[in-house]
């Protein structure tokens, strides 16, 4: 809750014309202008079962063309283990469970290259229709240990989509969709490969500029509503231990154990 409020201000105190774009967990199809440079910080935080989690992310962006906008962005989070442990099949079938919940140290997780180009716009007085495509990169440090793949610090990967966003007044709507293809995460003193499934994304956001309801100054206060839903489908993980597929299931545990 608290990550989600202090997204929440910095919307709210972003100045400029399209503060209603201002999405704080998905890009519109707008880029920078080119020369300029922004930072955006990023934290969140949860608990599980009483263990806190928290993840700290500062990403870097700078207008490279008129059409063509760059993201660079570290993270730290203590989300994982620097390695996985030498019983796998307890870790990954107990580790989210209260037993098994421990505190993790904090690491830097990895690092993420986002580029993003507006191939079209039709910008008319207070409207647009503009759409982009972008592609991101992934390099990630971490012993992730789920299925769904995320290139901003728990998986190695690539990525692309089309954003599609539309201003009207007040009001702007974008929409997205995109594919992630990660890389395996691998320990190599022990022949271990833990690949997570490949992934379909898409979303929806929309944002409504209630204050002011006529600008006197650039440096006038704006007040955002926005809504943002999203949704992904992806595959199945696959563990590898020398070469060969790891069963990770209850069975597979007890037989072990037996």
């Amino acid at each position: 809750m608290k990550g989600f409020f202090i997204l929440i201000l910095s919307c709210v105190a972003a100045g400029g014309v399209f503060a209603q774009e201002l999405f704080p967990s998905s890009e519109p199809a707008s880029t920078l202008p080119k020369g300029v440079w922004a930072v955006r910080a990023t934290f969140r935080n949860y608990e599980e079962y009483s263990q806190p989690r928290n993840y700290y992310a500062v990403r870097a962006i700078y207008g490279v063309t008129p059409k063509l906008s760059a993201y660079f962005t570290v993270s730290v989070s203590n989300h994982h283990l620097k390695r996985y442990p030498e019983d796998l099949n307890n870790y990954f079938l107990n580790h989210h469970t209260p037993a098994q919940v421990v505190k993790y140290p904090y690491q830097l997780e990895g690092f993420n290259l986002y580029t993003q180009y507006r191939f079209f716009s039709r910008d008319g007085k207070n409207s647009h229709f503009r759409m982009a495509v972008y592609g991101e990169a992934g390099k990630s440090l971490a012993a992730h240990d789920e299925a769904e793949p995320y290139l901003t610090g728990d998986n190695s990967g690539f990525g692309g989509g089309l954003i599609i966003t539309r201003l009207i007044h007040r009001l702007a709507v974008s929409a997205t969709t995109g594919y992630i293809y990660p890389l395996a995460y691998r320990e190599k003193y022990r022949d271990l490969s833990v690949l997570s499934g490949q992934a379909f994304s898409w979303g929806l956001q929309l944002g409504y500029l209630a204050f002011p309801r006529q600008y006197k100054d650039y440096d006038d206060l704006n007040v955002n509503f926005y809504l943002e839903v999203f949704g992904k489908t992806y595959g199945d993980s696959q563990i590898s231990v020398n070469g060969a597929l790891y069963d990770i299931s209850p069975v597979a545990s007890l037989q072990g154990s037996s």
